[in-house]
C-alpha cells in the first residue's frame, strides 16, 4: 500500500493498479452483451395487459381538506377535470 504524502498520490495509485490489470469492458464486448440482451427481449411473448376499468378506480378519502394546500392548483384544476369527466366526486 503506497504511503499519501501529497495530493494526487491515490489517484495515480488507482490509475496504475487500473492500468495493470486486463480490462472487463471493451466495445466489442458491450456491442455483443446488448445484442444478446435485445435478442432475448425480443424473443419473449408479450405481456398481455388489461387494464381495469374506470368505475372500479377508487379515490381514498383524505381526512379534511389539509392536504389540498400542499397541491398545486394546476394539478388540482387537472384532477376536477378528470373526475367531472368520469362522474366522480372528490
Amino acid at each position: 500500500m503506497a504511503e499519501v504524502t501529497r495530493s494526487g498520490t491515490i489517484t495515480r495509485c488507482r490509475y496504475e493498479l487500473a492500468s495493470s490489470r486486463p480490462s472487463r469492458v471493451s466495445l466489442d464486448r458491450v456491442v455483443r452483451d446488448y445484442d444478446l440482451l435485445f435478442q432475448e427481449v425480443l424473443a419473449q411473448a408479450p405481456i398481455a395487459y388489461t387494464p381495469i376499468p374506470v368505475s372500479e378506480i377508487q379515490i381514498p378519502k383524505m381526512p379534511g381538506a389539509g392536504w389540498r394546500k400542499f397541491v398545486p392548483q394546476g394539478v388540482k384544476n387537472y384532477v376536477r377535470t378528470w373526475a367531472e369527466r368520469f362522474q366522480r366526486s372528490l
